[in-house]
């Protein structure tokens, strides 16, 4: 008898289990139908300006830098940037803010990588603590970096840094 009700619970536990996994693949389902609806929309609009849909090279970089920001975003990144990948970033900024580095570099020739990379990261959003993990350093010497970035960049010590990359 107690056999019968061990191989009973067991049974109703694989049940359990099962149903769990049912309700992940629906939800899984779903968001595959909404993700594929998105696309066909997107790919839509795309063609309707005139363009085309492929991923080569360039696409890849930037699909890469993507993927980086979002390690960033999310606290994921381990270790710091590699050249490749600074690059990489800052081709994608050139690419979304209409030559964004470019520009960068013409208005202050004499703006270090970890100028840009702060530049960057603000224009992308990213809070003190968030590139103090990315330069593995203290909110506090994010800061001071960011007050000496303002001198190189010519703006007032008043002025809001963030405010003006925005508007850069």
């Amino acid at each position: 008898m107690e056999e019968i009700q061990e191989l009973k619970d067991q049974v109703l536990e694989e049940n359990r289990i099962l149903e769990e996994n049912r309700m992940k693949v629906g939800e899984l389902n779903g968001k595959i139908v909404l993700l594929s609806m998105q696309n066909k929309t997107l790919s839509g609009l795309l063609k309707e300006l005139g363009g085309e849909l492929t991923v080569g090279p360039s696409s890849e970089q930037y699909i890469s830098a993507f993927r980086l920001l979002l390690a960033i975003k999310e606290g994921t990144l381990r270790g710091k940037l590699s050249d490749g990948e600074r690059y990489k970033l800052f081709s994608l900024f050139d690419l979304l803010y209409a030559n964004y580095v470019t520009r960068l570099l013409d208005k202050a020739p004499l703006l270090t990588k970890r100028d840009l990379e702060i530049c960057c990261f603000l224009k992308f959003g990213l809070t003190n603590e968030e590139l103090a993990r990315i330069f593995q350093t203290s909110s506090d010497s994010v800061t001071k970096a960011k007050g000496r970035l303002k001198g190189r960049l010519g703006i007032s010590s008043q002025e809001d840094l963030n405010a003006f990359l925005r508007d850069f």
